[in-house]
Formats: structure tokens, C-alpha cells, sequence
């Protein structure tokens, strides 16, 4: 047989090859496929994300993106990899995501009114430093995008905006956050409502200030608003004592009872005091509560975060009804809490305990806050008030690294609690208890009454090493409650009452969510002052007694992002929870590890490396040796 010569096979195999390239381009263009070869798949879209692209968008997506030019090569990688990541999403949404790079600074005459544009937006310019045969150059930059969906538009910045210089480091936070960013955007655009999530007021709660960074991510994606179960009204009583019509209301609906009604008669002063100097009869006009039976309902979700009053059987009622027919709420409890400023003039203060008369109403759904302290081995800072020199590690303000897997807490950055207390399943197994949040396994439980002092963070001492007696490898700090509830008020309150249509009593709700919290600070955020005088908060990610190498605030925390997920979870909008994870947090060292083997790991990192060295260049040796001896 004659052989096929070899150009023959040459050419064969060329062919060959041409037609792999072209079958793989043909699958390439209908099957889109990646390797990722990171440990958190950081370059592979989400399957929610993918999920989202293909069923949600029922529009086309334009996305303007206005980083077109000439770069460094650090600002080009940014270029590059959001033009990947848009060819990402065209790959599963079709020709549902359109994009273009437009040069904001091509056209020298519309470039003024475009970035006027770009800023009512809310785009900004950033400034990158360039080095040319010994001079500096500062070259502005539009590193934002331009979302269109219908008649809606959405803004990303995606490096910081404003005077100072972008590095390196901005860039890849940006990568890390490209994802999120984007999909973030889609969701606001495609959205057509949003759920309503209201902060209780009139009990102590936290102030719009506190509150303002977990407030200001949640209006991201939720109509925010406050909301307080007891409206202020004015009764008006004349010198007879009669009530005026507002105040027969109240008598009529039971929300004043003859008690309280004379308990304002005998508050009056003695001499009346006229609303109406023109009126003969004088009239004495008094604001009292009177609690709301709608004050909830036009809201999914209501946040009761820190409160330090006392609720009574009235409000409690509300809430309970609330519930019941589907409301969701988040309990942030402090029972106890510690007063700081007294350790300003007093080497030790105790503990002090708040009467909330919330504890049966928890217990029935199925979770109690227990009235202790946790202390924990991975703690944050605090400002002694008797010295104002910062204590590195606080021990009772505990810095929870997450021990579960939840998708929740996955990645997240350790979180902050302050004088937190442990939460205890109880009750009715019918209700699901996930436990969302918990200690580390070096943590100790303080006692109801404890002797607090800065002292006990000098000379070694740490908390956990006395007093524990608990056998549980954690504790858990926050539990998620899921499953059909029973009112509170089953078997409290007359047939009368359940039977009237108007009070539209329930009993027990539907498949419902709650989550209790063990502690009201971890929502609160720091505050700064202006140099005005005016108060300035912090984001929740930040420590401000911590300083970085530029003198800024040191990002620690990730309690915005945790309670961003808790409630996107609760309200069934999990699109972005998954991609939170990938923002970037900081690895903090293990302080039980760095603290016991300290000088293992520094011997170790001093002479591991001088031993590889030292191998090396013996086996080095040893092969020169007989490659090169004489035979």
C-alpha cells in the first residue's frame, strides 16, 4: 500500500485544525463557558445572577460606560474587565444587554455640558497620577456607567470619586465589585415596587443618626421610613370635666380608661390655662398616647432595634397581630447594658438591666434573649472614658467571626456586637430556630449582675480564663425564627373581642419569619463631628479608633453587609446575597493563635526560609558536583 506522503499529512492536519477552530468558535457563540480557578469563584456570575438575567429582564439593558481612552495599565485592566464582564451578562440575557465606552473628553465642546450631566447624575470624576520622562501629570477620569432600562436610568461609580488619587488598590476593589455593582443596578431598574421596612420609634429605639448607614443600604433597594404605634393626641377638658370630642373617641374605643382620665383631671393646674383667650368657658387641653391598631400595616417589615422603654400589653397587641398576619420583624434586644461614662469616675461600675416586658411575647414565638454579658477572646477597641487612650481589645465588645456556613455570613467580615447577650431556642418545636449568629469558641458568659472594669484587660487577664462553666463548643448571639406563629394573646382575651369583626383577631399566621437579636448596637453606627460642630456618622464597616498607613478610617466590620443579607433574605430578594461575599473584607489574624504561639510562629517564619535557601543550594551543589567530576 502506497504511503500518503508527508505534505499530504501536513496539510491534512491543518485542515483538521481549522475545522476544530471553527466548531469550537460555533459552540463558543451558543454555549458560554469559563474556567475559574479561584477558591470563591470571583470570575463566574452567580447562578442567582445568571438566574436573574435570563427570566427578569423583560426590556433591553443600554449601559453607557464612559472610561474611553488611553490609560495605565491598572485603569485598562478596569476597561477590560467590565467589557468581559457586560460580554458575561450578554451571554445568558441575549440581546437584552447593549453596551458602549464613550470618551467624555472627545468632543471638546460637548465635554462641558456632559460632565454637568454625569455629575446631576451622580457621577464624578477621579484623578490618576501619571509619570512622563520626569514630570507628573494628574489626568481626570469618568470611571462610571450609565444604565438605561426603559425610561428609568441608574448610575454606578465604580472608583471612588473626588481630590484625591486612585491606586492600584481601588482598581481591584473595583473588579471585586463589578458583579455586584451591576446587578445591583438591574434589580433597582427592573423593580417595580418596592417593599415598605419601617424603624420603630417611642421606646428608647435608635435615632435616625445611629441608624443612619444601615438606613441609608437599605433605601438602596426598600422604601425606609419610621413609624411609632402611639399617636399623640390632645384631650380637651372644660371646667366641668367634660372631654371633648377627640377625647370621647378615646373613651369609645378603650384606648383611655376612666383611670387614666382621672389621672389627667387631678394633673390639671389649678388655674386653667385658655387654648382660646376669646372663648368664655376655659378649656385645659392634655397630649396622651393613643396606640394605633393601623399603625403597621402598610409596612412588610418593621425593625424594633434597641429599645429602652418599656412596652405595654396595648403595643405589644399590635405587634403580635402584626405577625399574624404576616409581618415581618426584627428584634434587636439589649436587656442589659453597661454604663461606659460612670468608668470615667469609678474604677468599677455594674451592669444594669432593662425592664422591656418583652420577654413572654419571645417566648411564645419561640426565642429568649437571656439577661448576661458575652465577652470573647476576638474583641474591638474602645475609648476609656477615664483616660481617653484606646484599649485595643475590649473583650465585652465581641468581634463574632461566624462559625456556621450560612450564606448569610459567608465571607463577611467579622461582626461587631456591643454588651450582646446569648439567645436561646425555646418553645414550640413546630417553629424552625436557625441559628445566624454566634460566638467564637473562646468566649466566656458573664453573669446578669458583673463587676465591669477596664482593669480586667491588663496584666493578661482574659475573661474567658475563669468563671466558665458552659459546655457548648458556641453560643448563639442571633436566631432566625420561620414557621406558622401563635399569637401571644391565645387564651388572654374574650370572645367578645375575638368574635367582633372590627378587632380582625388571629390566632396564628401563615408561614411567617422573624429574626431576634441578642443585641440592639449591631445596627448603630459611630459618630464623628464636623468641623461645624455637626454630627457626622460613620459607615457601619468602619472603626474610627482604628487608622490606616494613610491616617483614614480602618474598614472591620461587616454588620451592614450581614444585616443587608439578613433582610433581603427575610423579604425574599436573594439576588445579591451571594455576591456581597465577594466584596473585599479584611482577614484579621486569629488573636487566640497569635497570642499562644507567638514565638512558634515567628521562629518558624525566621528559619524556615533560611533552611529552604541553605537546601537549595546544597542539592545545587551536590548535581554541579557530578555533572562536572572528572570520569
Amino acid at each position: 500500500m502506497k504511503r500518503k506522503s508527508p505534505k499530504f499529512r501536513h496539510v491534512l492536519e491543518v485542515l483538521i485544525a481549522i475545522a476544530l477552530i471553527i466548531v469550537v468558535n460555533i459552540i463558543g457563540n451558543v454555549k458560554f463557558a469559563r474556567l475559574d480557578l479561584t477558591e470563591d469563584k470571583l470570575h463566574t456570575l452567580s447562578p442567582k445572577t445568571i438566574d436573574f438575567l435570563e427570566n427578569e429582564i423583560d426590556q433591553v439593558i443600554n449601559i453607557e460606560i464612559y472610561l474611553d481612552g488611553e490609560f495605565p495599565a491598572f485603569i485598562q485592566k478596569l476597561k477590560n474587565t467590565i467589557k468581559e464582564k457586560i460580554e458575561e451578562f450578554q451571554a445568558y440575557a441575549g440581546k437584552k444587554v447593549k453596551f458602549r465606552f464613550i470618551n467624555p473628553n472627545k468632543d471638546k465642546e460637548l465635554a462641558k455640558e456632559l460632565k454637568q450631566q454625569l455629575a446631576q447624575l451622580g457621577l464624578y470624576p477621579s484623578f490618576i497620577l501619571s509619570k512622563e520622562e520626569g514630570s507628573e501629570e494628574f489626568t481626570e477620569i469618568w470611571a462610571g456607567a450609565k444604565i438605561l432600562y426603559g425610561e428609568k436610568q441608574q448610575a454606578i461609580q465604580f472608583l471612588p470619586g473626588g481630590n484625591f488619587l486612585v491606586s492600584p488598590a481601588h482598581v481591584n476593589d473595583a473588579i471585586n465589585q463589578l458583579e455586584y455593582n451591576f446587578v445591583k443596578a438591574f434589580w433597582q431598574l427592573t423593580n417595580q415596587s418596592r417593599d415598605n421596612i419601617a424603624f420603630l420609634r417611642g421606646h428608647g429605639e435608635l435615632t435616625n443618626a445611629e441608624a443612619w448607614s444601615i438606613q441609608y443600604e437599605l433605601k438602596q433597594f426598600y422604601n425606609v421610613d419610621t413609624v411609632q404605634i402611639i399617636d399623640s393626641v390632645y384631650v380637651v377638658i372644660n371646667p366641668a370635666g367634660q372631654l371633648n370630642s377627640e377625647g370621647k373617641e378615646l373613651f369609645k374605643n378603650n384606648f383611655l380608661t376612666k383611670e387614666e382620665y382621672i389621672d389627667i383631671v387631678d394633673s390639671l393646674p389649678k388655674e386653667n390655662s385658655s387654648l382660646d383667650d376669646n372663648d368664655e368657658n376655659k378649656f385645659t387641653a392634655k397630649i396622651v398616647g393613643k396606640e394605633n391598631l393601623k399603625a403597621l400595616d402598610k409596612f412588610q417589615a418593621v425593625v424594633i432595634a434597641k429599645p429602652t422603654k418599656s412596652f405595654n400589653e396595648k403595643e405589644k397587641y399590635i405587634i403580635d397581630q402584626y405577625v399574624m398576619k404576616g409581618g415581618k420583624v426584627f428584634w434587636l434586644i439589649d436587656n442589659l447594658d453597661v454604663p461606659e461614662d460612670s468608668l470615667a469616675i469609678s474604677e468599677v461600675v455594674h451592669t444594669f438591666q432593662y425592664d422591656l416586658n418583652l420577654d413572654d411575647m419571645l417566648f411564645k414565638y419561640g426565642a429568649r434573649v437571656n439577661k448576661n454579658l458575652v465577652a470573647d477572646i476576638n474583641s474591638g477597641p474602645i475609648m476609656r472614658k477615664n483616660s481617653y487612650k484606646v484599649l485595643d481589645h475590649w473583650f465585652l465588645y465581641p468581634t463574632l467571626t461566624n462559625q456556621n456556613t450560612s450564606e448569610l455570613t459567608h465571607n463577611v467580615a467579622p461582626i461587631k456586637i456591643r454588651y450582646g447577650s446569648t439567645v436561646e431556642a425555646v418553645g414550640s418545636q413546630d417553629i424552625k430556630k436557625t441559628v445566624i449568629l454566634e460566638t467564637s469558641k473562646n468566649y466566656k458568659v458573664l453573669p446578669a449582675r458583673f463587676r465591669i472594669s477596664y482593669g480586667y484587660n491588663q496584666h493578661g487577664y482574659r475573661p474567658i480564663d475563669s468563671l466558665r462553666t458552659d459546655s457548648d463548643v458556641t453560643k448563639p448571639i442571633a436566631l432566625m425564627l420561620e414557621g406558622e406563629f401563635t399569637s401571644h394573646y391565645k387564651g388572654r382575651i374574650t370572645d367578645k373581642f375575638i368574635n367582633d369583626p372590627a378587632a380582625n383577631y388571629r390566632e396564628k399566621s401563615k408561614a411567617n419569619k422573624m429574626v431576634v437579636i441578642g443585641d440592639g448596637d449591631l445596627i448603630r453606627n459611630e459618630l464623628g463631628m464636623s468641623e461645624k460642630g455637626q454630627l457626622l456618622p460613620y459607615g457601619l464597616q468602619f472603626e474610627p479608633l482604628v487608622r490606616d498607613q494613610n491616617n483614614q478610617v480602618a474598614t472591620m466590620y461587616g454588620n451592614g453587609i450581614f444585616f443587608a443579607n439578613l433582610m433581603d433574605r427575610m423579604m425574599g430578594n436573594e439576588h445579591l446575597i451571594s455576591l456581597r461575599s465577594r466584596m473585599k473584607i479584611v482577614r484579621l489574624l486569629n488573636r487566640e493563635e497569635v497570642s499562644l504561639n507567638r514565638k512558634s510562629w515567628q521562629t518558624f517564619n525566621l528559619t524556615i526560609p533560611v533552611i529552604l535557601v541553605v537546601l537549595l543550594g546544597l542539592v545545587q551543589w551536590y548535581i554541579r558536583r557530578r555533572k562536572f567530576a572528572l570520569k
